[in-house]
């Protein structure tokens, strides 16, 4: 899994340092990871990744998969924006959880409140062995 998470700049500020971060597919298909925010939120152009040689350079520099990624970069509106992650647990998207009643949005990132959002924290951290006691 990739070492960012990305969003809007509103939605990015969402996640803080030390913010447990849940990864659930766009697609529908089921939450595929588990993280811990470790730096602030940075615009793309400014956020830098480290190569298979151990050079670092702008994740914009680096080879991407995504063709749109930094289409809209330096646009405070509608700029995307990063927070580097730490992961706990990945899953692959075959291995994606997904179970009715578990709580999922199409956004890039969000601070649910709903008490549905609880649920789903306690059952995915049944489901990816996370023991601690946070609520998020």
């Amino acid at each position: 899994m990739q070492e960012a998470a990305a969003g809007t700049r509103r939605r990015s500020r969402c996640s803080t340092p030390g913010d447990r971060v849940w990864v659930n597919l766009s697609d529908g298909r089921g939450y595929v990871g588990v993280g811990i925010v470790e730096k602030a939120v940075v615009p793309i152009d400014q956020f830098t990744v480290k190569l298979a040689d151990g050079k670092e350079v702008p994740l914009l520099q680096a080879p991407l998969d995504s063709k749109q990624m930094g289409q809209h970069g330096g646009n405070p509106e509608d700029g995307e924006f990063l927070v580097r992650v730490k992961w706990l647990k990945e899953l692959t998207k075959a291995q994606a959880i997904k179970e009715k009643g578990l709580f999922g949005v199409q956004h890039s990132a969000s601070r649910p409140r709903a008490e549905k959002w609880r649920y789903t924290v306690e059952r995915l951290k049944e489901r990816f062995g996370i023991k601690d006691q946070a609520t998020v």
